[in-house]
């Protein structure tokens, strides 16, 4: 590829913007989580992650490697919505 544009198939300036957008849509979805799980009273720690990740076929050591690489917060963060959408799953009605 010779340009930018070549290789990422837009302009820099799009590109740009793109991601703020992308950014701005994470975030709009994790206060959307974050007010769901303050409403429900659903909250996450480390020893629940930690028993989620031993649940999913991870071994014990992969939640540390996830704060390693990631930080505690977004970590927990990333277990909140998880949470979060797991109690949405159990409280839909299909009909």
């Amino acid at each position: 590829k010779d340009s930018f544009e070549d290789y990422i198939g837009m302009s820099e300036s799009d590109y740009d913007v793109s991601l703020i957008m992308k950014a701005q849509n994470t975030y709009r979805d994790l206060l959307i989580y974050q007010a769901i799980a303050e409403q429900e009273g659903i909250t996450v720690d480390a020893a629940y992650y930690k028993g989620v990740l031993v649940n999913d076929g991870h071994d014990e050591g992969y939640y540390d490697t996830q704060v390693e690489m990631y930080g505690e917060p977004r970590v927990l963060q990333m277990a909140l919505k998880e949470k979060v959408l797991d109690s949405v799953c159990e409280m839909a009605k299909v009909q």
